[in-house]
């Protein structure tokens, strides 16, 4: 009695939870697709604590936006999916200590694009 009862409980709170709709992003990433874009549209900032830049990507696929330290290890990354050819995108740099650093954008394919910047 208490196995039937234990898998009427089961069922009760599984059949529920099948029937939830998930959200889906409203950005098709298209894995496959190549990245005819990767650029910075615009120089990087250092701005009260934060790194403001713009990049150039291929709508749709995905981006990873990373600081690294002068020996080369990643302090900070933020990604996406890029929603339109120009991202914004701030990075908070409240946590780090002054000195040299470089901004490395990285598409899906491994292609790079890296510029220094001085944080204060």
């Amino acid at each position: 009695m208490k196995n039937i009862f234990f898998i009427l409980l089961v069922i009760v709170f599984t059949i529920p939870s099948c029937k939830k709709e998930a959200k889906l992003n409203s950005i098709p990433l298209d894995v496959d697709k190549q990245s005819i874009r990767l650029g910075f549209n615009s120089i990087p900032i250092y701005n009260n604590s934060n790194i403001i830049t713009n990049i150039s990507v291929t709508v749709g696929t995905k981006y990873s936006v990373q600081l690294t330290d002068i020996f080369g290890e990643v302090v900070t990354s933020k990604g996406g999916v890029a929603a339109s050819e120009v991202e914004s995108v701030t990075i908070d740099t409240k946590d780090l200590k002054p000195g040299m650093y470089d901004i490395i954008v990285v598409d899906i394919k491994g292609k790079e694009i890296k510029q220094p910047i001085n944080i204060k």
